[in-house]
């Protein structure tokens, strides 16, 4: 019985390790995500109280708030926690 053939995925955009990343939609809009990530460096509250607050998981808030344009100041927020 032969093996199936692998299929070449490198040029199927941003890879890693030469196997595609499939994205899939996002279930909260990107303003919210936005806002949720800016309420955290606005408030002098964790993450983990903000995300309990919105009925979020806590690790999804912080990935969110490292991917805001300003991720220094989150960076500095979140480790000094």
């Amino acid at each position: 019985m032969k093996c199936p053939r692998r299929l070449n995925t490198s040029r199927l955009g941003n890879s890693h390790g030469g196997r595609a990343q499939v994205g899939r939609r996002s279930k909260y809009p990107e303003e919210f995500r936005q806002r949720a990530a800016q309420l955290v460096l606005d408030s002098r509250r964790s993450v983990r109280e903000v995300a309990v607050e919105l009925g979020i998981n806590h690790e999804t808030l912080r990935n969110w708030g490292r991917r805001a344009p300003r991720a220094s100041r989150w960076a500095c927020r979140t480790q000094c926690r």
